[in-house]
């Protein structure tokens, strides 16, 4: 999996506001122990953009529990690797001057691959699409499938909305996206920080 962030606002328009008497609650900021204060940038930099990675691995490879085994971090830079059973995966990433937004997640079997790319965050008009890849040798096939143009973190505001109003479930419950923390908390243990 990679996450090559480039432009990820890519001109999204006016924010959504409410008019609110009270201002925001504050908050207090708490680190892990075992995370030292010149890392805590780097820890917030990891939570912020690499959760969104760790959550759809977990996804794809449901049942199995993904531990990190090592990595190198040097602020907002990574390269990570992680074991689920007998899965072995590499998450890296880091920020970029581009234009583009460039984050996949990609399967790599004996006779094919499938790869998902998913789109710049705050793009309204990009979607998300699979390529599966096939080949036994001798032929080989490529199909890519794209989903409807709808803004994906829209979408994501809408089911957190509708939870919290009673009418459905999260999609990532609260205790799924603990376990997220979790692992990025087991980086700051095993990977060197450079």
């Amino acid at each position: 999996a990679c996450c090559y962030m480039g432009d990820w606002l890519q001109n999204p328009g006016a924010p959504v506001s409410v008019a609110e008497d009270a201002g925001p609650p504050e908050v207090v900021t708490r680190y892990p122990d075992h995370i030292p204060p010149q890392q805590h940038a780097a820890y917030d930099y990891l939570i912020n953009v690499f959760a969104h990675n760790i959550n759809l691995i977990r996804f794809l490879i449901p049942n199995e529990q993904l531990a990190c085994v090592n990595g190198v971090l040097q602020y907002q830079s990574l390269s990570v690797n992680f074991k689920s059973g007998e899965v072995l995966v590499n998450l890296r990433g880091v920020p970029s001057a581009s234009r583009n937004w460039n984050e996949e997640t990609r399967f790599v079997f004996d006779q094919g691959t499938i790869g998902l790319r998913t789109p710049p965050p705050m793009n309204r008009q990009a979607v998300s699409s699979v390529t599966v890849y096939k080949s036994d040798g001798s032929t080989a096939e490529e199909t890519r499938l794209e989903a409807k143009v709808d803004w994906a973190f829209g979408r994501q505001a809408r089911g957190f909305t509708a939870a919290l109003l009673g009418k459905g479930a999260p999609l990532a419950p609260a205790d799924d996206c603990l376990r997220d923390v979790e692992i990025m908390e087991d980086i700051f243990r095993k990977a060197v920080i450079a």
